[in-house]
């Protein structure tokens, strides 16, 4: 009898701790690297699932800023182009300024010139927050500076409404 209610207590220990119940949306969105691992060996596509706004992990590490997680999740096969409503997880790390990601993605091959829903590249998105490091990658790497957003902008027009000269010049058509 004690040993079944000691087995009926752990397993409701297990199942209350955050750290077992938690899915992989949740692993990427918090950066839980070794529960990403632990998903991964119950069912190695896991991070390839969808959640029900059309996200992976990897959108969603990328808009959480998660690096770690997220650089774990491309070295373990996603799918750096995996587009979503919000556009792709190049964007998603160029919107939130996170150079280090951004540069992983590119080295892995991410479209540089994917369109979100306002129309703005990952280049747009590094332009508009000035960060000069990013953009001289996402130049180098091969971004189309002729792209328009929904607002018909390219990137340099994005550029001189911005203070930064040495970013319009490496934007300038």
């Amino acid at each position: 009898m004690w040993i079944k209610l000691i087995a009926i207590l752990g397993f409701s220990l297990f199942l209350a701790n955050p750290v077992h119940s938690q899915d992989v949306f949740e692993a990427a969105r918090t950066g839980n690297v070794q529960r990403l691992k632990e998903l991964m060996v119950l069912k190695k596509d896991t991070i390839s699932a969808l959640d029900n706004r059309g996200f992976d992990p990897l959108m969603i590490a990328c808009y959480r800023g998660q690096t770690k997680c997220a650089k774990f999740l491309v070295q373990n096969g996603a799918d750096v182009n995996r587009a979503s409503a919000e556009g792709s997880a190049l964007q998603a790390a160029c919107y939130q300024n996170n150079t280090e990601l951004a540069t992983v993605l590119v080295k892995k091959g991410a479209e540089l010139n994917a369109q979100g829903p306002d129309g703005n590249t990952a280049l747009m998105y590094a332009v508009l927050n000035q960060n000069e490091k990013l953009v001289k990658i996402l130049v180098k790497a091969g971004s189309d500076l002729s792209k328009k957003n929904a607002d018909n902008q390219t990137a340099y027009s994005l550029a001189m409404t911005q203070a930064n000269t040495e970013i319009q010049k490496w934007v300038k058509i």
